[in-house]
């Protein structure tokens, strides 16, 4: 195994190309920003790992999914949990027929952090109201720009994400090294986008995403300078 890299972008990307109805989990970026993400190639397969305690699969078998290679990702998870057994995450309804429900268990995580776009354009009614008062604030006291990334902004957007990642005191499992290559590709991946928040032409919050379909899109990262009331 080897650390996933930007380097396997094209090839993810073309194994990826017939799947439908995408789950955000098949949004590259997500693990490419994330430092504790592996890779393996078994048989025609591609696999993601993470250890979280043990070795889970991130996915399914990138390429040709079906009974017997869900089977070896197992069976290699049971090899490098040193015969115990591993998880394999974000699996569809046809991949879990495949496996049997009774080996199959459900757990939606962060749904507090799904949105819908109507919602966040208009920001109306009672549940609103603090993030209202928020903007309000931020809109009256501040001269501020919103702007699209750009290849120059970089520099700043990891000064205030390492920034961020100190004051945290490493809590967080971004690497700085995989968070500065989120930013740097960020210009050669046709689907992803950026914003920035500047203030006297300083950058003091950022997000960055992209496009998981026509409809959909998915946060990546976004931080911002808490030293300005209503940002964050």
């Amino acid at each position: 195994m080897e650390k996933l890299t930007i380097e396997y972008y094209n090839e993810f990307k073309t194994r990826t190309a017939k799947i439908e109805h995408k789950l955000w989990s098949y949004y590259y970026p997500v693990h490419a920003a994330d430092g504790d993400v592996y890779v393996e190639h078994l048989d025609d397969n591609l696999l993601f790992f993470k250890k979280n305690g043990h070795w889970d699969a991130l996915l399914p078998p990138i390429g040709n999914v079906n009974k017997n290679s869900l089977k070896e990702c197992f069976e290699y998870l049971h090899e490098l949990n040193q015969n115990e057994k591993g998880a394999i995450y974000n699996c569809t309804g046809s991949e879990i027929d495949m496996v049997g429900y009774e080996n199959y268990s459900m757990s939606v995580e962060c749904y507090d952090y799904i949105y819908r776009k109507d919602e966040q354009l208009q920001i109306a009614g009672g549940k609103f109201n603090p993030i209202r008062n928020h903007i309000s604030y931020f809109k009256k006291h501040y001269n501020y720009v919103v702007s699209p990334y750009t290849a120059d902004d970089y520099n700043d957007c990891v000064r205030l994400f390492n920034g961020w990642k100190e004051n945290k005191q490493n809590s967080t499992n971004l690497a700085e090294e995989h968070a500065a290559e989120l930013f740097s590709n960020l210009c050669l991946l046709s689907d992803m986008f950026g914003i920035t928040v500047k203030i006297d032409d300083r950058i003091v919050g950022f997000s960055i995403g992209g496009m998981l379909s026509e409809t959909e899109a998915i946060c990546i990262l976004r931080k911002a300078d808490r030293e300005y009331k209503g940002l964050s």
